[in-house]
């Protein structure tokens, strides 16, 4: 007999029934045996008075011992009635027999495992539990969901059209824009805007270098002023400079510079 298997029987039934066909389970001639009913219930430990009926005997103590002792035993075990009197049952036979080599590595895994659905899996019920009201999915579902997921954070998001910006300049913008941040002594920049990338030439006349949300936030801190007809005046006064690293924030300067002569 083994430790670790005697361990890891949950029942004391079984604990006994192991210890019944292990004695028995060498024998070369022999391979079952009949017990009278009250006998077999003493050896595998069922105390007077309890679980009378063979039906409840059969359920609760016999029953759960086959299935652990088959489980994790070195031996198959089988135990059913022999002999009536009547309706009753008054023998039992035991039947035992030797692992073959899957039956031993499946017990020997099985070993290994927690206790917990142990009885499930040994009845071979152990099933996969979804989230309620969600299908299954199959692994082919899941990688294309992937696959979708990807492409999607992939494409570059579309953009509104800021006012008075011709039509057919958006193709000069670059379709993968650097994050750009407005000056600290103005409004800080939205997280997640996406203004063009710095060191890229300049718009022809009319067209506007801001995103929609820098538009936006241009009109309300300058509200009055003629936003577009000071982008093009600003823009013929870069030319004649350095082209600025950060164009928002230039631009940004240049109208508060504008606001404050007014």
């Amino acid at each position: 007999m083994q430790k670790q298997v005697m361990f890891a029987f949950s029942s004391k039934y079984a604990l006994a029934l192991y210890e019944m066909v292990q004695k028995r389970g060498n024998l070369k001639f022999k391979t079952s045996e009949e017990f009278p009913v009250e006998r077999f219930r003493a050896l595998l430990g069922v105390d007077p008075g309890k679980l009378e009926a063979f039906k409840s005997f059969k359920q609760r103590a016999i029953d759960p011992a086959v299935l652990e002792v088959n489980g994790l035993g070195e031996f198959g075990c089988k135990v059913e009635p022999s002999a009536y009197a009547g309706r009753k049952v008054t023998t039992v036979r035991l039947s035992w027999w030797a692992k073959n080599m899957d039956e031993r590595k499946h017990a020997l895994n099985e070993l290994r495992f927690s206790r917990v659905g142990r009885r499930a899996r040994l009845k071979g019920e152990v099933v996969t539990v979804a989230t309620a009201g969600l299908p299954l999915a199959s692994p082919q579902d899941v990688a294309l969901a992937r696959l979708a997921s990807s492409e999607r954070i992939e494409a570059p998001h579309p953009k509104m059209l800021p006012s008075g910006r011709l039509k057919g300049q958006g193709d000069q913008r670059s379709q993968r824009p650097h994050p750009n941040l407005l000056p600290s002594d103005g409004p800080k920049g939205e997280r997640g805007q996406s203004p063009a990338p710095p060191h890229t030439n300049l718009l022809p006349s009319g067209g506007s270098r801001l995103t929609e949300s820098q538009l936006q936030r241009f009109r309300r801190d300058f509200a009055g002023l003629d936003i577009p007809w000071l982008e093009r005046e600003f823009r013929e006064w870069v030319a004649e400079q350095d082209e600025p690293r950060d164009y928002a924030a230039a631009f940004y300067g240049f109208m508060k510079k504008k606001k404050a002569e007014m």
